[in-house]
């Protein structure tokens, strides 16, 4: 008689491993304002006194990415496209850097200046730049008016020692253009002081209303003056 074999208790079932989630790290919420691209954005005073005077000022509203002041800036050089040769041809009538004398002299280089200003400006600064515009409904020709504007600039903004900025200038003569508009110079300001450490201090007092009206008040008295040397002259 064959004695009967002991059948082996079944296995018991493997216990499952916890899974131990891991938790995430919650994102943190970004404001509307934050995430946002930062937004280039205008205020126009228009014209004052006798039509020859008109004031806008530009900063930045959010703090996303910026693309900065350059394509905003060199606009003005091109009232009218470039060609499909040369597209960023200057198409104003005249156009030029001007800078402090202590600057190094690659500021010169318009693209250099403002590529510049673009980069080293810190994220946190609003200001961007301030353009003056000159009119000349009575000009006579072009190069008088580039010259009144340009020692103009020079004198108010570039050589004062209390502001020593930069300005970037830009003649439109619509009447090339066949058109009826008069002749006008833009002067655009970036608002950072420039040395020869290259661009410093934020310029505060120009983009408001005061400084508005004492650059006005300083254009007038500036014209009459220069009205003066010129009969001097003859």
């Amino acid at each position: 008689m064959v004695a009967a074999t002991k059948k082996k208790p079944a296995a018991k079932p493997a216990t499952p491993k916890k899974v131990v989630a891991k938790k995430s790290a919650a994102p943190k919420p970004v404001s509307a304002a934050e995430s946002a691209p930062a937004i280039l954005k205008a205020f126009h005073h228009g014209t004052e006194g006798t039509e020859n005077f008109s004031f806008s000022r530009f900063w930045w509203e959010n703090d996303g990415a910026r693309k900065g002041i350059k394509a905003k800036v060199l606009k003005k050089f091109q009232p009218k496209p470039g060609t499909d040769d040369d597209p960023d041809a200057v198409t104003a009538a005249r156009a030029d850097p001007l800078i402090p004398l202590d600057a190094q002299a690659d500021y010169m280089d318009v693209r250099h200046l403002l590529e510049r200003f673009d980069a080293t400006m810190p994220a946190h600064e609003t200001h961007a730049f301030v353009q003056v515009t000159l009119h000349f409904p009575e000009a006579v020709n072009m190069h008088a008016p580039w010259e009144e504007a340009r020692a103009f600039a020079m004198d108010h903004f570039v050589l004062n020692p209390e502001r020593r900025l930069a300005v970037v200038m830009a003649m439109h003569a619509p009447n090339l253009a066949a058109s009826g508009s008069h002749l006008h110079v833009h002067l655009l300001i970036p608002l950072r002081r420039l040395g020869p450490l290259g661009w410093g201090e934020v310029e505060r007092h120009l983009p408001n209303d005061r400084g508005r009206q004492e650059t006005h008040a300083a254009w007038l008295a500036f014209r009459a003056g220069w009205a003066t040397r010129l009969l001097g002259r003859r």
